[in-house]
């Protein structure tokens, strides 16, 4: 949703419904779109290897687990991501045929959300966008899909990562940093395996000796992510250092969320646990309603008389999130839902017939 509200700054930087004094506050966190990926990738590292661990710990070897692990991430990734592709370019050929990013509105386009979709996209184009695996340029149906192509290259790393880590925690981080030129955020990813593998350590023992750790190391994580200070970051051979310190803050606050029973409270409430739960299908979908439904949308309440400033901001806020929703509602019904099955099968199928000694 941070990733959400932050492109809807790129559409409009007229939010005036919210006050001013909202934006010097924590609260700012909520519309962090790229230090939010940060914390996608520390969270994605927690959860692949925490299920990793607590199933199979140091049964996983690669010779039985690697296919079925990168068979059952390739269909989880990738058949969610082709389908928004396809709906995306059914979008692209609708704006392109009605102008919509030509369309003057309140409150209105902003130049970076009118050039997405820019210029003439074929078939081929978009076949090129579906191969995940390749960083893409130019004229990108989903934009936000650079995350996605990192996610998707650390994957296939991801099962000898865990089995270092079984190992040794101290020699995952040294195979970080002798890749950390092919690839900076894999020190994200490593966060979370870490996280992960001292998971009693940080949810029970450091607890029971000091009650008050779980909000203290909330507490500097979101100080460090939120950054209010606005400290300054150089570049190392293009990398942002932004990203290194976004990746300390956003492991701190899930060591906090870890470590704290009344956060874990907080947030298993069931709007978060919802939103979590279609939170893949809102990452590729939102582009495709601020380019293709929210123009024409404004376009309509402002043809029927409503103008002002506040009131066209709240309502294209409610609009386009409502919409972000339910759309990603769907999607995980009757694409993600079958994704994940499709995974299962493909990974069950590989381990009979690994069991069975045929060779891939």
């Amino acid at each position: 949703m941070a990733v959400v509200i932050s492109h809807m700054g790129y559409y409009t930087d007229n939010l005036s419904f919210i006050p001013n004094w909202v934006w010097s506050t924590p609260v700012v966190i909520f519309t962090m779109g790229w230090q939010s990926v940060s914390v996608f990738f520390v969270l994605s590292g927690f959860v692949l290897s925490h299920r990793i661990f607590n199933t199979k710990g140091s049964d996983f070897v690669l010779s039985k687990d690697l296919l079925p692990f990168l068979a059952n991430r390739t269909a989880r990734i990738c058949i969610p991501f082709v389908a928004v592709l396809g709906l995306s370019f059914l979008g692209y050929a609708v704006t392109k045929n009605y102008h919509f990013s030509e369309f003057v509105t309140i409150p209105d386009q902003l130049p970076w959300m009118r050039s997405r979709w820019g210029y003439e996209l074929g078939i081929l184009d978009v076949v090129r966008q579906t191969f995940l695996p390749v960083p893409g340029g130019g004229n990108r149906l989903i934009p936000q899909d650079w995350s996605l192509t990192v996610e998707y290259n650390v994957s296939l790393l991801f099962p000898f990562f865990i089995v270092v880590a079984t190992q040794s925690l101290g020699a995952l981080w040294l195979l970080v940093i002798l890749l950390l030129k092919k690839h900076w955020y894999f020190i994200h990813f490593a966060f979370g395996i870490s996280i992960s593998k001292s998971f009693e350590k940080i949810a029970f023992v450091i607890p029971s000796k000091f009650p008050y750790f779980g909000a203290l190391t909330l507490s500097v994580g979101l100080i460090i992510y939120w950054n209010p200070f606005g400290v300054v970051f150089p570049e190392v051979e293009g990398y942002d250092l932004r990203w290194i310190w976004n990746g300390v803050g956003a492991a701190l606050m899930i060591c906090g969320v870890v470590a704290s029973s009344t956060v874990q409270r907080v947030l298993s409430i069931r709007p978060l646990l919802y939103l979590g739960k279609i939170s893949y299908s809102i990452y590729l979908v939102h582009i495709l309603v601020l380019k293709v439904m929210t123009p024409p949308f404004l376009r309509y309440i402002n043809n029927q008389g409503i103008t002002g400033v506040v009131s066209t901001s709240a309502v294209f806020t409610l609009f386009t999130i409502s919409i972000v929703i339910a759309l990603s509602d769907i999607l995980y019904r009757f694409v993600e839902i079958p994704s994940m099955q499709v995974g299962r099968w493909l990974s069950s199928k590989i381990y009979s017939a690994l069991k069975l000694g045929m060779k891939f």
